[in-house]
């Protein structure tokens, strides 16, 4: 359809051992894998290959869930918080 879902991660070499070059090569190697399913109908199956088809590389592959869960709030056309049960689009915080 066109649309976009979008994620994020921050390149942590000390932590994860990924660097924005290797995150960028993880998610081109998954996407193969998922291009063409349907993220309605196939949402869990398409989380399920992210995890299973590469070791490792958190980081991009949490960044990749986090698109896949925006994409599919939109494509309910409501908003992420709303899709995941929350209630509430404001709260306080301390700052």
């Amino acid at each position: 359809s066109g649309t976009m879902g979008y994620g994020e991660g921050a390149a942590t070499p000390i932590i994860t051992g990924e660097t924005l070059g290797s995150m960028v090569a993880t998610i081109e190697y998954i996407k193969p894998y998922i291009i063409g399913l349907s993220i309605d109908e196939e949402f869990d199956i398409i989380l399920n290959f992210i995890h299973k088809i590469i070791l490792k590389n958190t980081t991009a592959k949490s960044s990749l869930e986090i698109a896949l869960y925006d994409l599919k709030s939109k494509s309910k056309n409501m908003p992420l918080y709303k899709m995941l049960g929350g209630t509430k689009r404001e709260f306080k915080t301390n700052y």
